[in-house]
């Protein structure tokens, strides 16, 4: 006779909390879209509210509602009700591409079109619930893409050996807890399950292949083949943050959130592939290493008089550890395709201003500047074509009554040009400039109770 000990929360939890933690991961999973599009630098996605996208994602340290388990988990110790909140982006962009003489093998002109606009209108979806568990302590689960980009040109794009479509999601759930531990400061904790999905294709040059291989009537650029690899991966981390209350109107925080690192497996497909190297290029399982960064933040917000509030934020990104990605097929044949990336860590920076204009409308204003962290042309790479940005947005609050609110902002993204001399594995040299620009749209629901 053996005995079996089984977990079960409905018989640990009170039956509120059961039931609306319950609610919250149905309504999560239910409403979940996992396309996203890069709109922070690198690939880093500021999109995880509305209520914080008019003054530029510059108000953690506000910590008005339960998307603070994303900024700051420490905020959660505010919210003295029940909160759920629903949010999404309408995030449209563009990526223009023009050619300034691309060449294979140093001689040989890659003929094509420029991409067919790269750019991608996608739809970023953010829910939140928090529930007070006593009078100093909140608990909270999330769930949000805080990575994400996609970009897809024309197959026949001059550009198609470095890339065609790219697509890589990260989405995380984030149960959270905050803690207060004193009058002023209250702790933050938060697991991050992360699940990464990506797809990434681009052509084989089989005439290049062919052309050094002697083979009569190859030639580069002759007989394009594609590869299209997919796969995905789990792992585990952890965000932690401080709020300290200063003064009656002033606070400030802090926010970790750890690195994750993936060893993602799926398949390959290849298809238009030349007889002659059928035997090496066949569908078959690939996988390849990816670490997702870490990020530190500090942050401010304060109210000044006259129904103004001021706020602040300054947030670092390892991305150094965004170094390369080698995908690795399981033919020992096949040759393994690395992209150089080789980006340097970076800093974004967001100022904000709200105005109350009423007892039921808060106007928004926010700007800020994202340093890129791609190093130079040599290492800018059509797959994520980043460049420094400039982020202006303005929004507002209607207080639709004393348990619902409503926000909705508009962002502009005006980003610099983005020279590229990048040259791949195969050596095509794709030589030209990127201009890209973004505008977001984004409303959200609130609900206290």
């Amino acid at each position: 006779m053996s005995t079996h000990l089984i977990f079960s929360p409905r018989a640990y939890l009170p039956q509120r909390v059961y039931r609306s933690l319950s609610f919250c991961i149905f309504a999560a999973v239910a409403t979940l879209i996992t396309t996203s599009q890069a709109v922070g630098a690198g690939f880093a996605l500021m999109e995880q509210n509305s209520s914080g996208a008019g003054t530029n994602y510059s108000n953690a340290a506000e910590a008005s509602d339960a998307s603070t388990i994303f900024y700051n988990p420490a905020g959660l110790t505010r919210l003295k009700q029940s909160n759920f909140v629903a949010s999404a982006h309408a995030v449209l962009v563009s990526i223009d591409y023009v050619d300034q003489g691309s060449t294979v093998a140093g001689a040989f002109p890659i003929v094509g079109n420029t991409g067919n606009d790269g750019g991608v209108t996608v739809l970023i979806p953010n829910i939140y619930y928090s529930i007070p568990i006593n009078d100093r302590i909140v608990a909270g689960i999330g769930l949000h893409a805080p990575f994400g980009f996609i970009t897809e040109y024309d197959d026949a794009w001059i550009g198609r050996y470095h890339a065609i479509k790219s697509e890589i999601t990260a989405l995380h759930l984030n149960p959270s807890v905050g803690l207060q531990l004193t009058d002023q400061l209250s702790l933050g904790v938060g697991l991050n399950i992360q699940h990464i999905d990506a797809e990434l294709s681009k052509a084989i040059d089989f005439g290049l292949i062919g052309y050094t291989m002697s083979i009569p009537g190859l030639l580069p650029g002759s007989a394009d083949g594609k590869v299209t690899v997919s796969g995905d991966d789990i792992s585990i981390g952890y965000n932690l943050g401080f709020l300290y209350q200063a003064t009656e109107n002033t606070r400030y925080g802090m926010h970790y959130r750890s690195k994750a690192s993936h060893d993602v497996s799926g398949n390959a497909v290849f298809t238009n592939v030349p007889a002659p190297f059928a035997p090496t290029f066949y569908n078959q399982s690939a996988s390849a290493s990816v670490t997702l960064p870490e990020m530190a933040s500090a942050h401010f917000y304060s109210n000044l008089e006259g129904g103004w509030a001021l706020m602040g934020n300054v947030t670092w990104t390892r991305w150094s550890r965004f170094d390369q990605i080698t995908v690795d097929f399981s033919n020992p044949t096949t040759p393994d395709s690395t992209t150089v990336y080789g980006w340097e860590n970076a800093v974004a920076y967001s100022l904000g201003l709200s105005y109350y204009l009423s007892d039921s409308i808060t106007l928004k204003f926010g700007g800020g500047f994202d340093e890129s962290p791609v190093a130079n042309a040599q290492l800018r790479h059509p797959s994520i074509p980043d460049a420094d940005r400039v982020r202006a947005a303005i929004g507002l609050n209607w207080k639709l009554s004393d348990q619902t609110t409503f926000d909705l902002a508009y962002t502009h993204l005006f980003l610099s040009s983005a020279p590229i001399n990048n040259t791949d594995d195969q050596t095509h040299n794709l030589l030209g400039s990127f201009d890209a620009s973004a505008s977001i749209i984004s409303a959200q629901f609130s609900w206290n109770f």
